[in-house]
């Protein structure tokens, strides 16, 4: 197992509110299967808006049940779950730099979740992508 973790609150303003903001990435490998967990703890002063979580794929994205999505790029195909307080949305972005699609077959993802407007201050998502 492989983790990095990362202090992250730095990145957002300070009319964000966030106090803490707390990025785990664990990358377990077994001759099985591996794994991919993100967690993300955070702590905020104040609630101004909902959350937002945002990732980016080279993969097509596609919802399934509640709390779990598909990625699928070139016959592989990727399993993530997420918390079922969020909502997904995905977008399809074309890239027009040709700098940039020779590298990503000319489009990416971006996959953006979304917690209640009432959100605790303080809490964990976790996100958890594993090959099928």
């Amino acid at each position: 197992e492989y983790v990095m973790t990362s202090e992250i609150s730095g990145a957002y303003p300070k009319e964000a509110a966030c106090k803490s903001y707390v990025r785990t990435l664990r990358l377990k490998d077994s001759n099985s299967k591996s794994s991919l967990v993100i967690e993300d703890n955070y702590e905020l002063t104040e609630r101004k808006a909902p959350d937002d979580v945002h990732f980016i794929t080279p993969g097509e994205v596609t919802l399934g049940a509640k709390g779990v999505l598909t990625i699928e790029k070139d016959g592989d195909v990727m399993k993530m779950t997420y918390p079922s307080t969020l909502t997904p949305e995905i977008e399809r972005m074309d890239i027009e730099d040709s700098r940039l699609a020779r590298h990503w077959d000319g489009v990416l993802f971006a996959i953006r979740f979304k917690s209640a407007p009432d959100a605790p201050l303080t809490g964990t998502y976790r996100f958890t992508v594993q090959m099928k």
